[in-house]
């Protein structure tokens, strides 16, 4: 059977985190000019308000690796302080907070937290929930979209749906996992104003060869809220213990950073 290992394959592409030893980039260059742009306005951004929706579809449910639905909403405002917050479809929330000087980490499924000093750089925070591409630059897991979103996918410009002038850039690639006989096209669409990411989408088909059926999976990341001007107060990265949360004991999650 195929259809796991190509989903666990588009999982780890999807938050941008693919092992690669390739160094020279196979993108267009125009797709490769445009992806520059939004890793340099990602690197420069002083702070950030950031709502995505992330939904997982399989012609075969059990092929999921990871929950059908995520939720990732994200704050942040240099050099140190952290809002975000994960929710899995049937896998509970979790939040990361820093407010430059104490981070704290909480478990919906313990319903308990860690506390323990703020990195000076986000780069240091360890065990990150999943990330979406712009994130993963914004943490320093990868340091642009050259390789992206694989080592030998060449993105090219693509004409974006026709509804007027909608200030959007589409960029689209093929990708394929060696000795499996199944198609992806990554879509990628940026807005031209602030060269940020509003939408991600790899859809798959092919044949399933354990039963020789039609497969299928598609995710799609839906940028809701993009804010790169945002107006954050101390309340913004403010941490409350729900009702009945109990403290771990300290463990530091931070490289490199003392208990």
């Amino acid at each position: 059977m195929i259809s796991g290992r190509f989903v666990l394959a588009l999982g780890c592409i999807a938050a941008g985190v693919t092992p690669c030893t390739a160094q020279t980039s196979k993108h267009d260059p125009k797709a490769l000019a445009i992806l520059d742009r939004c890793a340099a306005a990602i690197k420069a951004l002083p702070a950030l308000h950031e709502k995505v929706t992330i939904t997982s579809a399989a012609e075969r449910p059990d092929t999921l690796t990871s929950p059908a639905k995520k939720a990732i909403e994200i704050k942040f405002q240099r050099p140190n302080k952290l809002w975000l917050t994960l929710d899995e479809a049937g896998a509970g929330r979790t939040r990361i907070i820093s407010d430059g000087h104490t981070l704290w980490r909480w478990s919906s499924k313990s319903n308990s937290y860690s506390r323990i000093r703020a990195p000076k750089e986000f780069a240091e925070i360890e065990n990150l929930p999943d990330l979406t591409p712009d994130l993963a630059v914004l943490f320093g897991k990868i340091p642009d979209f050259k390789l992206w979103p694989g080592p030998d996918v060449q993105m090219k410009p693509v004409p974006p749906p026709k509804t007027g002038d909608n200030g959007l850039d589409m960029l689209e690639g093929d990708l394929r996992s060696p000795g499996v006989k199944v198609g992806a096209k990554v879509t990628l669409t940026l807005n031209r104003t602030d060269h940020l990411i509003r939408s991600v989408t790899f859809a798959s088909t092919g044949t399933d060869s354990a039963q020789s059926k039609p497969y299928s999976f598609k995710m799609d990341m839906n940028y809701e809220v993009v804010d790169p001007l945002p107006s954050f107060g101390a309340a913004d990265f403010r941490f409350s213990p729900p009702p009945g949360a109990k403290q771990e004991a300290p463990i530091s999650a931070i490289k490199g950073v003392p208990k």
